[in-house]
């Protein structure tokens, strides 16, 4: 069986949020734009190509996987589209198709399932705080990273580098805007303890181009070398958040490394002769 994926349109309509449903084939029941996922496309990309053809609705798409729900025993998954566009005619433009408010849906929608995987969709459409928890839920999916927490405001990511060694990568949302902290193990009690030799390399490494800058963090007490990046919260793809990951996990491991081999060096060598005195 040919694996399937569903989208939402949604726009604002007189400051209301509105989800666009249409007929299906057999004219008997309400839905949302659905089809085969068409390789090489992903599956939100394909379900952009259903609400043209199905719906007349041209947007732009949110990669964020909504939820799933079961159609002929397969498990479709569902994702939302920021419509701006709606055509008069369209390649299925024999279907009916209307828009309608959360409150309206349960009149037209009969499968439960269905009607709940819609109205979770208007809550992530609407609220910042359930579009980062699902953001960042369907992009470790996706990459296949674990964590341990996503709320709506924060979450933790384990990222797994080449030698198997792991860093936990925090994401804080203020607002609109997205923080991502990997915090290293290098840490002192006073800031005053942090070496001036240190602290320039880090003010000269933040002046380079890459992902990410250095900072000093207090976490439970103690001063923690980290590795930061901000980001606005909808212009994030997959992509990049598992570069962003991979960037300060990297460069965190990176000086710690450094910094445990420097440390080698700096301690005095006792000679044979030395150890049978």
């Amino acid at each position: 069986m040919k694996r399937k994926s569903a989208i939402i349109p949604i726009r604002m309509h007189n400051e209301v949020p509105q989800v666009l449903i249409i007929r299906n084939a057999a004219n008997n029941k309400w839905i949302i734009p659905k089809g085969t996922i068409d390789a090489p496309l992903n599956p939100y990309v394909s379900a952009i190509k259903e609400a043209y053809e199905e719906a007349g609705v041209l947007g732009r798409p949110h990669p964020v996987m909504v939820g799933t729900y079961f159609r002929n025993n397969q498990e479709i998954p569902t994702y939302i589209l920021d419509v701006d566009v709606e055509l008069k005619s369209y390649e299925e433009d024999k279907r009916d198709r209307r828009w309608c408010t959360e409150g309206e849906l349960p009149t037209y929608i009969v499968e439960e399932d269905l009607l709940e995987i819609l109205i979770i969709g208007l809550k992530i459409y609407k609220s910042r705080g359930y579009y980062f928890k699902y953001v960042v839920a369907t992009f470790c999916h996706e990459s296949k990273l674990n964590y341990s927490k996503i709320t709506k405001k924060k979450a933790s990511i384990y990222f797994e580098l080449a030698d198997k060694n792991i860093q936990k990568v925090y994401i804080y949302r203020y607002g609109s805007t997205l923080e991502f902290v990997a915090p290293s193990k290098v840490k002192f009690k006073e800031l005053k303890e942090v070496p001036h030799d240190m602290a320039a390399q880090f003010l000269y490494e933040n002046s380079e181009k890459k992902i990410g800058f250095w900072c000093i963090e207090k976490f439970e007490e103690e001063f923690y070398f980290t590795r930061m990046y901000n980001i606005e919260l909808k212009v994030l793809s997959c992509d990049f958040f598992l570069n962003i990951l991979s960037s300060l996990a990297t460069q965190c491991y990176g000086f710690e490394k450094e910094l445990k081999n420097k440390q080698k060096l700096a301690l005095p060598q006792n000679s044979n002769k030395s150890d049978k005195q």
